[in-house]
């Protein structure tokens, strides 16, 4: 091997490599030490942001979790009752024609047509939505829209009520214009009420006008709410008993009603559980701190002050703010429903369950606490500061 080779390739590279070793380490032992302050940002004294975030994560899920699992077990109870609501008649009789013909004076006439909605609030609807159409009286007693409030009714002189099954399915609101098709014939009507109706896709106008698209007067009718079960005629189409098909139907939920009360159960047992684990957790992860605060004379009322406020503020406002969360996501899930199904189901938050959700945290919240308090007492920072050396 050349010699030459030899010194550039092997022996000058050592000893470059080690003198810049040499300058660097003594560069750095002559070099002062500087003090280097790092932003730390905190909400909370003795909660890092990290905690704050990822518990606040967790307790909003378990919020929304008790939220629906206490207002959720009243879906099909909330649809029986409500679509009962303000049918005071035996039954609903559809006619194949249009007549004038006398009857009991206890029976009550409408006219029902077929139709499109073809406008919603000046915005043309890409696919027409198909309606019926239904003329009642506005002082009817036998069909009450609104509320099963007789005076409610006296609104269809003003515009038309619209089920709020029709509602949900167009997003429509009081105030709103829609421009309906009948008879080869657009008419413009504003919303002025949402009736109780789960089940169709209808509105209701007054009998007069709704017969006035055909010039009829108002002695013509094609459908009769009767008040017994006796009234017959040729030319009848379909008879609807609302109270007795509904209680037939309720029967058949009940199945499904049971069903979803155990998952309701369940789902408020699961999140109660997640709960506990989550407070478990952060007093075993501040185990250190609270050792340290209980050698320098802390007592529990103290510590918990420290540790606990900002986790019960936490849960108070994850509280809060899961509810229109939640009612959202519920809004999302019976649209879903109700496509899928025909028939719009109901599911509201009411406020006592939403206190009776918060007080139920604030008992298991009670109890961390109680037993937390008696761990206190068994902290040692000796064998703590071990643990963590290991």
């Amino acid at each position: 091997i050349d010699f030459d080779l030899f010194i550039y390739s092997i022996i000058l590279p050592i000893v470059l490599i080690t003198v810049i070793n040499y300058l660097f380490i003594l560069y750095n032992l002559n070099k002062k030490q500087k003090t280097i302050y790092r932003f730390k940002f905190r909400i909370f004294k003795f909660t890092t942001v990290k905690t704050i975030v990822t518990t606040s994560i967790l307790f909003l899920t378990i919020s929304i979790m008790i939220t629906f699992g206490l207002n959720g077990n009243s879906m099909f109870s909330a649809f029986i009752d409500t679509t009962k609501l303000g049918n005071n008649f035996s039954e609903m009789v559809n006619l194949q024609y249009m007549t004038n013909t006398d009857h009991l004076d206890t029976y009550e006439e409408y006219t029902n047509m077929g139709g499109k909605i073809v406008e919603v609030n000046s915005k043309r609807l890409i696919n027409f939505k198909s309606t019926t159409i239904y003329g009642i009286d506005p002082e009817s007693q036998l069909k009450l829209l609104i509320d099963n409030d007789p005076s409610k009714n006296l609104l269809l002189n003003e515009g038309i009520i619209v089920s709020d099954y029709l509602k949900t399915s167009l997003e429509l609101e009081i105030g709103d214009t829609i421009i309906f098709e009948i008879g080869g014939v657009e008419v413009t009507e504003k919303i002025v009420g949402f009736s109780n109706e789960l089940i169709e896709n209808n509105f209701y106008t007054t009998k007069e006008k709704l017969n006035s698209y055909f010039n009829l007067d108002n002695t013509y009718y094609n459908g009769l709410f009767v008040t017994d079960y006796t009234y017959q005629n040729p030319y009848i189409t379909s008879r609807i008993d609302y109270q007795n098909s509904l209680d037939e139907f309720e029967s058949i939920l009940n199945v499904s009603s049971v069903i979803l009360n155990m998952l309701v159960m369940l789902s408020i047992l699961l999140s109660l559980f997640i709960f506990i684990l989550i407070l478990i957790s952060y007093f075993i992860d501040n185990r250190f701190n609270i050792a340290i605060l209980k050698s320098v004379g802390y007592n529990n009322l103290e510590i918990n002050q420290k540790f606990l406020i900002p986790i019960y503020i936490i849960l108070v406002v994850a509280y809060v703010i899961s509810i229109p969360i939640t009612n959202g996501l519920l809004g999302y899930m019976l649209k879903l429903l109700m496509d899928s199904l025909g028939f719009k189901l109901i599911l509201e938050i009411s406020r006592m369950n939403i206190i009776y959700g918060f007080i139920m945290l604030n008992i298991v919240f009670g109890l961390v606490i109680y037993f937390t308090s008696k761990y206190y007492e068994k902290i040692n920072i000796s064998e703590v500061m071990k643990h963590i050396i290991k």
